[in-house]
């Protein structure tokens, strides 16, 4: 050897200023992520949880507004009651109203729901509200939630309101 020494061979060393500083950053991009993770979370429980309060009180207000039509067997009148909530409520998929022996009387689906979505949320006589995930096969996949609630505590039907879950993605999409 010639006393010389190659560049390759030379350690380089990082002054400890700079392994403290990657050390903080790292931690404190870590910790920020995991925080930024928790408060979306939060968010989003927040959003379903107002979400679900949204349609209980759409489908107990229908269940309201259909009591008088279809004790005089009005289905006209019930069928306006449920278009006209869809239309304040953009968010509504569908709306249902099943006699006691699920038995379709009105909705506002284009086509007559199938059996499947009849039986999808059934609700017994001691439950107030029923609320199922449905995972719609037709429709891309889509996500509804979909709340089940009696009508005169089930002697007159069920409310059957399907809501999408796009609209908690799309609220915690504009909140974050």
């Amino acid at each position: 050897m010639d006393g010389t020494t190659s560049k390759s061979s030379k350690k380089r060393y990082i002054p400890l200023f700079w392994k403290f500083a990657i050390a903080v950053s790292s931690m404190v991009i870590l910790f920020g992520s995991l925080n930024l993770l928790f408060i979306r979370y939060q968010v989003y429980l927040a959003f379903e949880a107002q979400i679900e309060r949204q349609g209980i009180s759409i489908a107990k207000s229908v269940a309201e507004q259909v009591v008088e039509p279809i004790l005089y067997d009005e289905i006209a009148s019930v069928n306006q009651a449920l278009l006209r909530t869809k239309a304040i409520n953009t968010d509504i998929e569908y709306l249902i109203i099943l006699s006691p022996n699920n038995t379709v009387l009105a909705h506002t689906l284009p086509v007559v729901p199938s059996q499947s979505l009849i039986n999808a949320n059934k609700l017994s006589l001691t439950d107030s509200v029923s609320i199922k995930i449905i995972h719609s096969k037709s429709d891309n996949n889509k996500t509804i939630r979909d709340f089940a609630t009696p009508i005169m505590d089930g002697r007159l039907g069920f409310v059957r309101v399907g809501m999408s879950e796009e609209i908690i993605n799309r609220q915690l999409l504009q909140a974050t």
